[in-house]
């Protein structure tokens, strides 16, 4: 009961900060996706990494959360995030009876108004456009227009059914950050015998880089933190990233999407599963 009562906590927390900043879709006017500001002229590639501190039921040793994920943005204003998603052992195709990990790569292109999601596993990639929902907003929403992924997180704190401090600026990475802390505490009662848990969250965001550069979780009992949980940008080179980073390998499966919109043509149909595929992949715990 216990663990079920922190997981909730947790996942109630991470939910609110894991919502999209403008729009869960990519098109000219998103101004944020995945904590990254989606924006022209200011490139950057960086790591992702999380560290641990104690122990949680549901947050074992070598999770997956604690492995680095890559970012990339070019001045195109494309963002690309790419995480592995689990190992697999493979049963069949060219690599049987190897371990391979499972990396899912997702690129937001505002110019193209397209989601990308590729699977290196699988070799596959799917498509979403969203270039027919821009009709659907005001004449007057351009990106000269958005706010900053900074001040729409900051929004939306002050939404949050929770309580929220202003932590002031610090310097991380180089950069002036300024940071805001979110303090959930559940209406709901914990297992008998056992104390309230307060969940703790610090997010502190860039304006220059216009990206979320820290963030910080820690569980809180009987004034005593049991478990606090880092993600920080590192290795941060505010260079052009290689441009092949965001296209799509050419011996991969390809499938397009439009949302709302019936399919226009077969190839706009995602594609059923093909057993004969002659590769297979069993999970690995």
């Amino acid at each position: 009961m216990l663990r079920r009562y922190v997981l909730l906590c947790a996942s109630i927390l991470a939910f609110l900060f894991s919502m999209p900043v403008a729009s869960a879709q990519c098109t000219r006017a998103t101004n944020g996706f995945m904590n990254v500001g989606v924006v022209p002229n200011n490139p950057f590639r960086a790591e992702l990494v999380t560290n641990n501190e104690g122990s949680l039921p549901f947050l074992a040793s070598g999770s997956l959360l604690q492995k680095p994920q890559l970012i990339a943005r070019d001045s195109q204003g494309r963002v690309r995030i790419e995480r592995v998603a689990g190992k697999y052992k493979m049963d069949s195709g060219p690599d049987q009876g190897q371990e391979l990990d499972q990396h899912l790569i997702y690129v937001c292109d505002p110019v193209s108004q397209t989601l990308t999601q590729i699977d290196t596993l699988n070799r596959t990639a799917r498509i979403t456009h969203f270039g027919h929902s821009i009709k659907l907003l005001p004449p007057t929403t351009t990106p000269a227009t958005q706010s900053s992924i900074c001040a729409t997180k900051d929004r939306l704190v002050s939404i949050a059914n929770s309580k929220s401090e202003d932590l002031g600026n610090q310097t991380i990475l180089g950069l002036q950050a300024h940071g805001t802390r979110l303090i959930l505490t559940p209406s709901i009662a914990p297992p008998e015998g056992h104390s309230v848990t307060t969940t703790i969250q610090d997010q502190w965001c860039s304006d220059d880089l216009d990206a979320i550069v820290l963030t910080s979780h820690s569980f809180v009992r009987d004034n005593k933190t049991f478990h606090k949980s880092e993600t920080s940008l590192s290795k941060l080179e505010r260079t052009e990233p290689d441009a092949t980073l965001f296209q799509i390998p050419p011996d991969f499966t390809i499938s397009e999407f439009v949302p709302n919109a019936p399919p226009r043509h077969p190839s706009l149909v995602p594609p059923v599963p093909n057993p004969s595929a002659g590769t297979t992949a069993s999970p690995q715990h």
